[in-house]
């Protein structure tokens, strides 16, 4: 139980710690299957509680783990492991493997028949559980007993998903009054971009050389994340879903309904693993809302770099008349940064440190941008392309990630860059409310709405206000230091 003593520190943990120890101790007096099943079952708590608050920072519950679990593809499973797994795991086996022989040799060759011992230690199970109960409400629900409990809210929020697939078919279309103004709308969407190391925002590195050149061309924004983790972003950033009512996601249309209702065609293109069945996220229920939807991640252990996704692009006329939306939903610069690249375009050919490969991400990530640009300028339509990611990157030299429960500034600071090939005032209307401060991204869904001419109401977050990890975990980042300073 000592992981949990230092890992929960406050008076009532501690109390109600000290009671489940005790509770152990009785089922090892009154049955071996009781005491061995739970030995077992505290043993993965502690298995996880050793990692997470190791890996991630602080950990108090285990919901998000659980939901991190549940819902992640095979892809950021296998490389979740290659990344993160260390010495502290190996310790943690070792640790595991001790106490599953030392509860082997206690079950198989100990044994208590003292039947009025049992007796007492049943009557101490009930006293304790009963005041457990009435002093606690539903322990089950507090850790370490609450996994079961956790699972079968993860389980729930899984079906929501589904439901809310039900509900969009079921929507009431909304088209707008305005004329539409653009013909090609694209949103890049990045992954764990820290726009610090981007040129573009930081000339101290040469990492956005397409973006450094046409800066002139381009409105550049400051803009925080509204939360650290991607299914928790996406639904923030593409819908009318604020931090304070992430339930209201389920019954929320996305920016991609909302042109489909304006005639356009929507194009989902995503080099990230699609997920269905009990894997149903909150992104992919958002790319389902598309006329058209392509995931391009295949392979459990090697993701493609970002440009596959011109192969699909090819494919889709983009020359003619119609109106059509696009969301291209990138690996970008998600660990391990040594697999977004390819050796064509790099920036450091022999990278020195995990901050030089995570710079190679940035400046594949900016070539990815640049052909994207030309083969939407081409087309000679209006055009309106949005570039920003869904959340940021936290690293230093030798050690980086993102979802970390104590945040840091890096953790949401991103892109946000807009380019409109016709003049568009409302654009320039939201740079300036943009330059004294930031945008929280959450209210980037009313922003592509108002500047398309999909909406005349302009909403724009400056809310400092973001989930890091559990939905109770709100943090501001105002209050937030930076984890590498950069010189």
């Amino acid at each position: 139980m000592l992981p949990q003593y230092i890992y929960f520190i406050s008076f009532n943990r501690t109390i109600f710690i000290t009671a489940v120890l005790i509770l152990l101790f009785l089922f090892s007096i009154f049955s071996k299957f009781l005491f061995t099943v739970f030995t077992i079952y505290l043993n993965i708590i502690n298995m996880l509680v050793i990692h997470m608050n190791s890996t991630w920072g602080r950990i108090t519950i285990l919901e998000p783990i659980v939901e991190l679990i549940y819902f992640s593809s095979k892809r950021e499973s296998f490389e979740y492991l290659q990344k993160y797994i260390s010495f502290i795991d190996v310790f943690i086996i070792l640790h595991t493997a001790f106490v599953g022989f030392i509860l082997y040799k206690l079950v198989r060759y100990h044994s208590l028949k003292f039947k009025p011992l049992r007796i007492t230690s049943l009557v101490l199970i009930v006293v304790l559980l009963g005041g457990l109960i009435q002093v606690k409400g539903n322990i089950l629900k507090l850790m370490p007993l609450s996994l079961i409990h956790d699972y079968n809210m993860v389980v729930r929020r899984g079906t929501a998903f589904k439901d809310r697939n039900e509900f969009l078919k079921k929507r009431t279309f909304e088209k707008a009054k305005n004329e539409m103004i653009y013909d090609k709308v694209v949103l890049i969407m990045g992954e764990s971009v820290n726009k610090n190391f981007m040129g573009l925002y930081n000339d101290k590195y040469n990492t956005t050389p397409f973006f450094s050149k046409i800066k002139n061309d381009i409105y550049t924004f400051n803009a925080i994340a509204p939360a650290t983790q991607t299914h928790l972003a996406i639904p923030l950033t593409l819908t009318e879903t604020t931090h304070q009512d992430f339930n209201a996601f389920f019954k929320s249309k996305s920016i991609i309904s909302d042109f489909k209702e304006n005639d356009y065609k929507t194009y989902w293109i995503s080099n990230q693993e699609g997920a269905g069945g009990k894997h149903e996220s909150s992104t992919t229920t958002i790319a389902r809302e598309s006329d058209f939807v392509s995931f391009q991640n295949y392979d459990v252990a090697l993701t493609n770099p970002d440009e596959v996704l011109f192969d699909v692009l090819d494919e889709i006329e983009i020359n003619n008349s119609d109106k059509q939306m696009f969301v291209f939903h990138l690996m970008g610069s998600h660990a391990d940064y040594d697999q977004r690249c390819t050796d064509e375009v790099i920036l450091h050919k022999n990278p020195k440190n995990l901050l030089e490969e995570y710079q190679n991400t940035i400046y594949y990530s900016d070539f990815f941008i640049e052909e994207l640009f030309k083969k939407f300028n081409n087309t000679n339509k209006n055009v309106l392309i949005i570039y920003t990611s869904d959340h940021g990157e936290t690293l230093d030299e030798n050690e980086g990630g993102h979802g970390f429960y104590d945040s840091h500034k890096e953790s949401v600071e991103i892109p946000l860059v807009m380019y409109s090939n016709i003049k568009n005032e409302r654009i320039e209307d939201l740079l300036s409310d943009n330059s004294n401060g930031f945008f929280n991204n959450e209210s980037l869904y009313s922003i592509i709405k108002y500047i398309s001419s999909i909406s005349d109401e302009k909403f724009v977050s400056k809310s400092p206000y973001f989930i890091s990890q559990s939905l109770e975990n709100i943090i501001d980042y105002t209050e937030l230091d930076y984890y590498y300073e950069h010189e």
